[in-house]
């Protein structure tokens, strides 16, 4: 087991057994989602997921977080939504099975290089929505968070050239986020 997933399955194992707040960006611009299948990238424990799952849509979490795969099975239960998981490593997974599959790709405080952003891209149809949130480099210089995993200035915006950006928000306060809804031609 990787270090990174010993740390995050100890994060949950011992977290209060209480479903987190879903992005509120999420919550403001759930209008500007394509309904119907939906990936949660980076799904954690389904805070996102249950949120998308009870309202409509067909949900799919992926990440490699034993334990918070676990919890957003509890959680399913306890709201009584059906999600299905995926436990997988996205540093390599390849989605196999899922070219061209749903309508709509989130993925919420999560962020790799490399061919990531294609291999999202890939999954999403034609004409689906594309929800990225994550931070920028202002968490770092505010708060030490590593800045590999924070955006550079406007990097989604260069990544997901292709697609049509439907809404871009960035956030500052409590955590500094750059958040995008983009539309995929």
């Amino acid at each position: 087991m990787s270090l990174e997933r010993a740390k995050w399955d100890k994060k949950f194992s011992q977290k209060e057994a209480v479903l987190g707040l879903p992005d509120k960006f999420l919550v403001r611009n759930l209008h500007l989602l394509k309904t119907g299948k939906l990936a949660d990238v980076a799904c954690g424990d389904g805070r996102n997921a249950i949120f998308l799952a009870k309202n409509g849509f067909q949900v799919t979490g992926f990440d490699f977080s034993d334990f918070g795969l676990m919890r957003l099975g509890n959680f399913e239960k306890a709201e009584s939504v059906k999600i299905k998981t995926v436990s997988c490593d996205l540093e390599t997974y390849g989605f196999a099975g899922f070219q061209n599959y749903f309508d709509t790709v989130l993925v919420s405080h999560f962020l790799l290089r490399g061919n990531f952003f294609e291999r999202i891209s890939g999954i999403l149809k034609p004409g689906g929505t594309l929800v990225y949130t994550t931070f920028n480099l202002k968490q770092h210089e505010n708060f030490g968070f590593n800045k590999d995993f924070c955006l550079q200035g406007n990097e989604l915006l260069t990544v997901f050239k292709g697609f049509e950006l439907l809404k871009f928000e960035q956030e500052e306060g409590e955590n500094f986020l750059d958040s995008c809804v983009f539309g995929k031609g």
